[in-house]
């Protein structure tokens, strides 16, 4: 997930333009300051929502990757009867 998202954006510039002269030195702190801001809300969010959400249980994403790359891996698919098959497609 990418720490500057277009609505973090959209917020910065409006601080951005707020500022009567932006040096990069404040342009770096008011990065920084709104990512670290968004960080706190989402760890937030995060601790609030699994509190009210006790029974949800949580598939890691690296496990569901694995799980699914393993799975496709043993399993090559089988050709359609209808399709000729000629090599691999690059």
């Amino acid at each position: 997930m990418p720490e500057l998202t277009l609505d973090r954006t959209v917020r910065l510039l409006a601080a951005a333009f707020e500022e009567p002269v932006l040096r990069l030195e404040r342009a770096i702190d008011l990065v920084d300051y709104h990512v670290r801001r968004n960080k706190v809300a989402k760890a937030s969010h995060d601790k609030t929502w699994k509190k009210k959400h006790k029974k949800v249980k949580f598939l890691g994403c690296r496990t569901s990757l694995n799980l699914a790359t393993a799975k496709l891996q043993s399993t090559p698919p089988s050709p359609h009867p209808d399709h000729e098959f000629s090599g691999p497609l690059v």
